[in-house]
């Protein structure tokens, strides 16, 4: 249509016993689109894992010191209230996050490459094959042992894994060292709000 180009970003998820992989294609690694990967993530797999072990992006790891690691505080309030916690991989160690490591060649060479000269007009198109694909993954027959992603995730982890809070997670901006006006009001967006003092 002559509109500009946007590319995605492709989040993908795995879990440790089964292998269940989970995509999405989101704008960027922004925060709010990686806490609605998770968010949606949680949603798809009907529970939430003891641990989630991500990447170091910024919008999970804010600064890793020697003996001290920095979560991004929009991300922690989010797995909090999954009742999770964050175990992020050292820096530059791909086997600590090998399931997923392996899950990202599958889908770049299983699914991603398939749509390679497709053209998508938005988000939802291209999350609905990714989704096609995946679940085509997940119940696709393993070739050294019997079953599939999903038999054994059914079988085996899915009773593991913590039940649902009642309603997602709402997503919220984060501000710091914010200056209150002299009209006691702080702006943010393109709203302000009043504040006591």
């Amino acid at each position: 249509n002559g509109g500009p180009s946007s590319y995605a970003q492709i989040f993908v998820a795995a879990l440790g016993y089964s292998s269940l992989t989970y995509i999405q294609a989101v704008f960027s690694q922004r925060i709010e689109d990686w806490i609605q990967c998770h968010i949606d993530c949680f949603a798809y797999l009907g529970g939430v894992p003891e641990w989630v072990v991500p990447d170091n992006l910024k919008a999970a790891v804010l600064r890793r010191m020697r003996d001290e690691i920095i979560i991004n505080p929009a991300y922690r309030s989010c797995l909090d209230y999954y009742s999770t916690a964050p175990r992020p991989t050292g820096v530059r160690k791909p086997k600590h996050k090998s399931k997923a490591e392996v899950a990202v060649k599958i889908i770049q060479r299983g699914i991603i490459f398939r749509l390679r000269n497709h053209v998508f007009f938005s988000l939802e198109e291209l999350n609905a094959e990714l989704w096609k694909g995946m679940e085509a993954l997940n119940r696709h027959p393993f070739k050294n042992m019997p079953g599939s992603r999903m038999e054994r995730f059914t079988e085996v982890e899915k009773n593991k894994l913590k039940p649902l809070p009642d309603f997602p997670y709402e997503l919220c901006n984060w501000r710091y060292r914010v200056r209150v006006g002299d009209d006691y009001h702080v702006a943010h967006g393109r709203s302000h709000y009043s504040v006591p003092h």
